[in-house]
């Protein structure tokens, strides 16, 4: 598979989110702030069980990693689509 066209997936697990606002500050195209309950919702996200789910390429990993990183209560994990493996 192409290094441009390979996915990934951020699995966000935002009922358990405190709501520090880190993730937003780091990659602010994907991650604002919901007034209403005073956390992160996770833009394009798709509501998977209790998780928020998103596809993406490489374009975006370093962000998401990023995002993932910053986050005080690891919240956002990063995957490899084609592997199932946990990158982050």
């Amino acid at each position: 598979m192409a290094t441009e066209t390979k996915k990934y997936k951020v699995v966000y697990d935002r009922e358990n989110c405190i709501g520090a606002g880190a993730c937003v500050l780091a990659y602010a195209e994907r991650f604002a702030m919901n007034s209403k309950d005073d956390k992160a919702d996770l833009l394009g996200g798709v509501k998977k069980g209790s998780n928020f789910e998103l596809e993406f390429t490489l374009r975006e990993l370093e962000e998401f990693k990023s995002a993932a990183q910053v986050c005080p209560v690891a919240v956002i994990k990063i995957f490899d689509v084609e592997t199932g493996k946990e990158i982050l």
